[in-house]
């Protein structure tokens, strides 16, 4: 079968595919296919690849099935909602080098952008925990094992460079309340144990603000920035998450909550359990899957893609329908960059999942070639134009 024969009879199975009508022995045919692409692009036809959700979603849990890698092996994916066809859509398994691209048969204009863009190194676990006498540990340069000793509990780095909070003595009389903070720069992230057991995640330009142990009634810490929690379930002590103005109450959950002091919107996503969120007068109960929006304007609680939300946590950026700013808000964080607009820019949508390992040359070629922008660097700053 030559070229021209092979690609009429991909765009047939692919028809197939997305129509629903694709039997067994034409699925394994495609599916054949597609495992030999791993050095090749492939070709999927424009006229129902533009503006096309369902298939859309159908190439994505392809992706998903079919690149079941190793975890030596990473895999992103990269499409720009609007315009599937055009070089819209990237895979990059970086293990081998290689690029796929989802596409027309008309060439992609792909620009490198190595030699304008410094080869800045992804941020990394670090943070800085201050004591409740004002002192200041940075974790980064510290030993792994007790770093010190607040109140009940003696404070350690384990392997995993996690922070942890263990009992002196769980017969000791109460010590006096004690909190400590813990904050993460620009390009960090960091993990935390709580005297409770409860986990927690920090994401750049972070902090928490929480007790050295919880007292008898209830459990109650501070942050800002964007925090994920495990929460351990402990039904006489409820656990409470104080953020501006809003007040998150659970027992025994995992959610995430977002409240960049640059952000117009606190945004509260409950992964697991069930959490309330109070403010004013205001009260709701959000369920797995919820996400609570709080700005000037009040509450609106909808649904949303929680794996988009705890994606950071996983090492991953991943978008759904974002825009270029909320784009560069991400990677402005994460790689301790600042990001200028030139111009307007288009509303034009993006979805996608790049590592968070990845250096920020990579990412940037991988936003460029995945959006109508042009991304050059002056200093530490990245200018974007149309």
């Amino acid at each position: 079968m030559n070229k021209k024969q092979l690609r009429k009879r991909i765009e047939e199975l692919a028809s197939k595919i997305k129509k629903g009508n694709i039997n067994t022995l034409e699925q394994q045919e495609f599916d054949d296919w597609y495992r030999l692409q791993a050095e090749k692009d492939f070709y999927i036809p424009e006229d129902f690849a533009n503006n096309n959700a369902e298939l859309k979603n159908r190439i994505y849990h392809r992706i998903e099935d079919k690149l079941e890698f190793d975890k030596k092996t990473r895999y992103h994916w990269i499409f720009n909602r609007n315009n599937l066809g055009a070089a819209a859509a990237v895979l990059i398994m970086l293990s081998f080098g290689v690029y796929f691209l989802l596409k027309t048969d008309r060439t992609a204009n792909i620009v490198t952008i190595s030699n304008q863009i410094p080869d800045l190194a992804p941020g990394k676990n670090r943070a800085i925990l201050t004591l409740s006498d004002g002192e200041e540990i940075d974790l980064e340069a510290s030993p792994k094992g007790q770093i010190a000793a607040e109140g009940n509990s003696f404070i350690h780095i384990n392997a995993e460079n996690e922070v942890i909070y263990k009992d002196r003595n769980v017969n000791q009389v109460k010590s006096p309340y004690r909190t400590n903070t813990m904050r993460t720069p620009r390009g960090a992230t960091y993990r935390l144990k709580l005297a409770d057991g409860t986990k927690v995640w920090l994401n750049a330009a972070s902090s928490i603000t929480y007790p050295t142990s919880f007292s008898d009634k209830t459990r109650e810490v501070s942050i800002s920035g964007e925090v994920y929690f495990e929460v351990a379930h402990d039904a006489s002590k409820p656990f409470k998450v104080k953020t501006g103005d809003q007040l998150i109450q659970v027992l025994g959950t995992h959610f995430n909550v977002n409240s960049y002091n640059n952000e117009d919107v606190i945004r509260t996503t409950l992964v697991e359990g069930s959490v309330a969120i109070s403010m004013g007068e205001f009260n709701h109960v959000l369920r797995p899957g919820d996400q609570a929006r709080v700005s000037n304007n009040g509450i609106k609680v909808g649904k949303v893609d929680t794996d988009e939300i705890s994606a950071w946590k996983n090492g991953y950026f991943q978008f759904v329908d974002a825009d270029i700013y909320t784009i560069m808000k991400q990677i402005s964080r994460w790689y301790d960059v600042d990001v200028e607009f030139v111009g307007p820019m288009s509303k034009e949508s993006f979805t996608g999942r790049i590592s968070r390992d990845r250096n920020l040359n990579q990412v940037l070629q991988i936003v460029q070639n995945s959006k109508s922008v042009h991304l050059t660097f002056e200093g530490r700053r990245i200018m974007v134009r149309q």
